[in-house]
């Protein structure tokens, strides 16, 4: 009996692995053209502490089989700094400072009680962000938070540009340096979008992109389904399942064609870009490579810690990022825990290296 408990704790063992190797290739391949690593890659956290957990049980059971796990997590060990960092070297922050939040229309916020427009001003006022790249907002015509009425409450900001995702709400920058051209990326059958402005900043002229990519579209319900599974209802609930992961397929999918239409418009930038915004994708996905080829990741580049920026369920890790071409220099990368929304905002500090 001992001895079929561990084969059968062994074969458990093997699916893990097995499992966790395949999430090693999500960010390699297209979810356009094979999308079933991209849930291994969602999921790569949760195998990861697996096989850890695996790791410590055999070591103290049957040590020699905890080399299995052992060497999967060595083969992808690199992909662990993109989700913490150790001892990162401190130094002063400088630079502009960027800001990037999904504001969800600030739903979370107004759910409280007693709860005024003002504190949520207040807090943008306290980041004195340079340039702030706002999602998910409701374009107001009136009231304090109008993007009229923000930009006049906030030090220094000037300037700023939007775009209509539907009738009432999508992206806006606010800058506090001129902004000398501005565009859309719009993509067929979806309300997801990207903004780009060109920005005079002293006598450089960068691109700052303000990124909404493809959502899950998965409603708090759905997350309910899994977690009140119930034998009587096996059919339904399997069928819920199925359209969940259709929901999570779709999004992988359309995120693969937004972030490559995204590259190619980045590629074509005459200047220096800063990429923020929801990406809606995790660390070790397709979308986070594409976005990585050539440019910089401001958390590896300067965080530290865990920096979990989405709240929900589902992908409840880092979704939200700041990242920049080489001729910047990252310092004083911050994840803010705030509860107006459903993500948390990040701010980082930019530097324009000299020109060599």
């Amino acid at each position: 009996m001992k001895n079929l408990l561990k084969k059968t704790i062994l074969f458990l063992n093997l699916i893990f692995v097995v499992g966790l190797l395949i999430s090693y290739i999500a960010p390699h391949v297209s979810p356009a053209k094979f999308w079933l690593p991209a849930f291994f890659g969602l999921a790569y956290p949760y195998l990861l502490v697996i096989n850890i957990l695996f790791s410590f049980f055999w070591i103290l059971t049957k040590p020699k089989y905890a080399l299995l796990s052992i060497v999967c997590i060595v083969i992808g060990f690199s992909f662990i700094s993109h989700y913490i960092q150790f001892g990162q070297k401190k130094i002063p922050p400088k630079g502009m400072k960027i800001l990037t939040y999904n504001s969800q229309y600030f739903i979370s916020y107004f759910k409280q009680k007693d709860k005024k427009n003002v504190e949520i001003i207040d807090f943008l006022k306290s980041q004195e962000a340079d340039i702030i790249c706002l999602q998910e907002m409701k374009h107001r015509n009136y009231g304090p938070l109008s993007s009229k009425s923000i930009k006049s409450e906030l030090p220094g900001i000037k300037h700023y540009q939007l775009a209509h995702a539907s009738k009432w709400s999508g992206p806006i920058t606010f800058s506090k340096f001129p902004i000398i051209n501005m565009g859309e990326l719009r993509f067929k059958n979806t309300s997801n979008m990207i903004i780009f402005s060109d920005i005079k900043v002293n006598t450089d002229t960068i691109r700052v992109y303000n990124c909404h990519l493809e959502s899950y579209r998965i409603r708090p319900q759905d997350y309910s389904i899994i977690d009140s599974i119930q034998l009587d209802q096996k059919a339904k609930q399997l069928q819920e399942v199925k359209s969940i992961g259709a929901k999570l397929k779709g999004a992988f999918i359309k995120r693969t064609i937004q972030t490559t239409k995204l590259k190619e418009h980045i590629s074509d930038s005459p200047y220096p870009v800063i990429v923020c915004g929801d990406f809606n994708d995790t660390p070790l996905s397709f979308t986070y490579n594409e976005m990585t080829e050539y440019l910089k990741d401001s958390f590896i580049e300067s965080g530290s810690g865990i920096s979990v920026t989405y709240k929900g369920a589902l992908p409840n890790y880092r979704i939200d990022y700041i990242f920049h071409s080489k001729e910047f220099e990252a310092s004083g990368y911050n994840r803010l825990k705030v509860d107006y929304s459903d993500h948390y905002p990040v701010t980082c500090f930019l530097n324009l290296k000299e020109k060599s």
